[in-house]
């Protein structure tokens, strides 16, 4: 059975290609890149198995804020659990997160086997739970809705926030910094 074409699934698939690109530049390419031009070596592969470790020393260090490494880990794999819920037909929540902790393990299996970071069991963890956020938000969408009008709110989503955040992300790419006052 072929499937019909639609802007819908257009946009869709177009956001999640987007989102999947940044996500590669973001954990690794990104890293790589910068190692290749500033002609420095890529450290040594580390490693940390110790759960919350690198959560409590930044708190130690008093840099537990909510950017970066902690949120950062979060904020990127929202999307994730959303798409994952919104493409398989199975919505089982436990399965779906294993599929997010399985691609978060992989994420830091290859920046461990790359030295492009830290394969931390805490990015892992937040990694997970982001995933689960996004697992979460796509049933809070989903809620007493019909998957197409559940679709289509994803969809809308994906274009009011996902567009924007991807060309943003563009623009930091290629210039380096964004200034919002001239």
């Amino acid at each position: 059975m072929k499937k019909k074409f639609s802007i819908q699934n257009s946009l869709l698939y177009l956001v999640l290609i987007g989102y999947v690109i940044m996500m590669l530049d973001f954990l690794f390419l990104g890293r790589l890149i910068f190692s290749i031009q500033n002609n420095l070596k890529l450290p040594a592969q580390q490693f940390n198995v110790v759960p919350f470790m690198s959560i409590y020393e930044d708190i130690g260090a008093g840099r537990l804020r909510l950017n970066g490494n902690f949120l950062g880990n979060i904020l990127i794999f929202i999307p994730l659990g959303i798409f994952i819920s919104l493409f398989r037909h199975n919505k089982n929540l436990i399965f779906n997160l294993i599929i997010v902790f399985s691609i978060s393990f992989l994420v830091e299996t290859m920046q461990f086997l790359t030295s492009t970071g830290i394969a931390d069991i805490d990015d892992l963890l937040l990694n997970s739970l982001g995933g689960l956020i996004g697992l979460f938000m796509y049933k809070l969408i989903s809620f007493k809705r019909h998957y197409l009008s559940t679709k289509k709110v994803v969809t809308i989503l994906s274009a009011v926030i996902g567009f924007p955040v991807i060309t943003l992300y563009i623009y930091i790419v290629i210039y380096g910094k964004v200034n919002f006052i001239p």
